[in-house]
């Protein structure tokens, strides 16, 4: 008992660290190419070039409202409610007239940008009456010049829609055309990564047509399809050059949309493989609360579902990290080599996922509005996701093969087992009967003992015959269930052996069809065959536990020594139960309990009430 709590601290412990550099790397904002310049109270002076370099323009801008007086705001700022204003800043320039730009993500707002007087461009359709504004999220790039001494920069902001109204995203100005090259590169990698996501998704799309785990590649397909979509629409909205005209918020919805239904999509993907099927349920039941939550988007007003959306993020994260949790338990307690190596890319697949649901709902809160990472690991979520599915699908492929073949050389071996098991038993047994029998006949009276001895011979023929008819047909429709075989199996271990053997079956129903039932009894007993030939136990545990979601089963024993590394490799009994398991959608696994205690273990999907 002490080592699994042992085993248990340790877990806690590196989920702990893991849990601890997230929340720390989320508060640090993201490194910029650009040089921050700091307004005070609305100037700032602008240093003479030496190179190609981005300005952002930060401090205590002044802000006119109407019906307020004018007042010094920190920008990029949020003023926590709709309306418009005119930002106004001024910037000392010590060099000739030089072109200049001008660029920030206007996102849920309209505006014009005015210098010394003059209009320079506009987004969207700027007007003080909510009436007349129209929001864009489009990313433009304007040109101005930028004269000696000083030049008033005006941008007139108008929002009627966002429920955080202002300037809040990053303000830049850079010589030409740096800003436009420096757009154009974002748009390209966000873009690039579009049809990287289209890829994995076509690839896992070819891999359910082969798979036995179809509904997991095809829920991660249309994840990934969605991600790809989400990715376009946030940082610097590529999507507007494939959509220049796209409506603002036809635009935020789908954006939101397209969040809630990857995250349901992906957690209902991999919701088989959760320990618990009281957490399969939970995920369940969080896969429908997306599928709401995109229906309600279709209708709620815009004021109501952005704080919905955000509210989410938390929400993520806890899934995120219970399964870092669950990942490291099965890393750390695992004794095959492949299901460590798929924890291993699981785990850091969800840490770089929990790290970007972190940074942006952190950046959201603190109105820190830097680079967006949620593109960027969702990005690599789906590739390490991607990885693990493909190298499962072939490593599968190939066991497949080499369990068939063994298969086939097994059930060569039993037929010979069962010739010999026949003739050294069964059928020397009827030879002493005729014997005895034609004693009897030539003696021609009655011997009591020896009729005494032909009864017990004939019991014990019948036995061995009855377990050789086991081991044959263990399952016999309409008169044996998967229940009284795995009873029946418990009793003859401890009968023949002396072995403490305990059988445990739970569940509403425990009727299912041929091909689950036989399966399954031959998973059990080839792990118990496999204690018994390679183990020294004092005792053996099957467990079969039945739900409306999963099939969940275990065989414990307690005779491996300590210092023993069992691997898919050590026999062909391992390879021959995952081939079984997989074969019905499951997931299998071989595991430590302590250092003497082994655990065989998997978990099937319910495939109908009856199955």
């Amino acid at each position: 008992m002490s080592e699994v709590k042992g085993s248990m601290v340790g877990t806690a412990g590196w989920f702990a660290l893991i849990l601890l550099v997230v929340s720390l790397t989320a508060l640090a904002p993201i490194p910029s190419n650009s040089q921050a310049l700091t307004a005070e109270h609305g100037i700032i002076t602008v240093p003479q070039l030496d190179g190609n370099r981005r300005f952002s323009l930060e401090g205590d801008w002044l802000l006119k409202q109407p019906g307020e007086e004018e007042h010094l705001q920190k920008v990029p700022s949020v003023a926590w409610k709709q309306g418009s204003g005119t930002y106004s800043l001024t910037l000392l320039w010590e060099g000739g007239p030089t072109q200049f730009e001008f660029f920030t993500n206007n996102v849920g707002t309209s505006y014009e940008l005015w210098l010394n007087e003059s209009l320079v461009g506009s987004s969207g359709r700027y007007s003080p009456v909510a009436e007349q504004s129209r929001p864009s999220a489009k990313p433009l790039i304007h040109e101005f010049v930028l004269l000696p001494g000083s030049n008033v920069l005006q941008v007139k902001i108008s929002n009627f829609v966002h429920p955080r109204a202002g300037l809040w995203e990053k303000v830049y100005i850079a010589p030409k055309p740096l800003a436009t090259y420096s757009y154009q590169r974002r748009a390209a990698v966000d873009l690039f990564m579009f049809g990287q996501l289209f890829l994995f998704a076509l690839l896992q799309l070819s891999l359910a047509v082969f798979s036995t785990k179809k509904s997991s590649h095809v829920w991660f397909a249309l994840g990934t399809l969605l991600v790809a979509l989400g990715n376009i629409m946030r940082n610097n909205i590529a999507i507007y050059t494939l959509l220049p005209n796209l409506d603002y918020l036809l635009f935020k919805r789908a954006q939101i949309i397209t969040y809630y239904l990857a995250a349901g999509f992906f957690v209902y993907a991999f919701h088989k493989r959760f320990p618990s099927t009281t957490v399969i349920l939970l995920a369940r039941i969080f896969f429908w609360g997306c599928i709401t939550m995109t229906v309600v988007s279709l209708f709620l007003p815009y004021e109501v579902i952005y704080p919905l959306a955000i509210g989410f993020f938390p929400i993520m994260f806890l899934f995120l990290m219970y399964r870092v949790w669950v990942q490291l338990g099965t890393y750390r307690s695992s004794l095959l080599h492949r299901s460590k190596v798929s924890a291993i890319l699981q785990i850091i697949a969800d840490i770089l996922l929990a790290y970007g649901m972190s940074h942006d709902f952190v950046g959201i809160l603190l109105a820190r509005y830097d680079v967006q990472m949620i593109p960027y690991m969702t990005y690599l979520y789906v590739a390490l996701y991607t990885v693990v599915l493909a190298r499962d699908y072939i490593l599968a492929d190939k066991q497949t093969e080499e369990a068939k073949n063994q298969i086939i050389l097994t059930a060569a071996h039993q037929k010979q087992q069962l010739a010999n098991d026949l003739h050294d038993g069964v059928a020397q047994m009827l030879h002493a009967l005729d014997f005895m029998t034609e004693g009897l006949l030539q003696s021609n009276h009655i011997d009591m003992k020896i009729l005494q001895t032909i009864r017990n011979t004939s019991k014990d023929a019948t036995k061995q015959l009855k377990h050789v008819i086991d081991d044959l047909n263990p399952i016999r429709f309409g008169s044996t269930s998967l229940e009284s075989a795995l009873h029946t199996m418990a009793d003859r271990m401890q009968t023949s052996y002396g072995i403490e053997t305990l059988c445990s079956t739970k569940g509403e129903s425990l009727n299912f069809d041929v091909l689950l039932t036989q399966n399954l009894y031959y998973v059990y007993s080839e792990a118990v065959k496999n204690a018994l030939s390679h183990a020294k136990p004092t005792y053996v545990s099957m467990v079969l536990k039945v739900t409306d979601v999963a099939i969940l089963g275990s065989i414990e024993n307690d005779g491996v020594d300590g210092a023993t590394s069992i691997t898919i490799n050590q026999g062909h009994g391992v390879s021959i139960m995952r081939y079984r398991i997989e074969l019905l959608g499951g997931i299998f696994d071989i595991a430590r309990k302590n250092s003497h205690t082994l655990i065989v273990k998997f978990q099937i999907p319910r495939r109908k009430r009856d199955d």
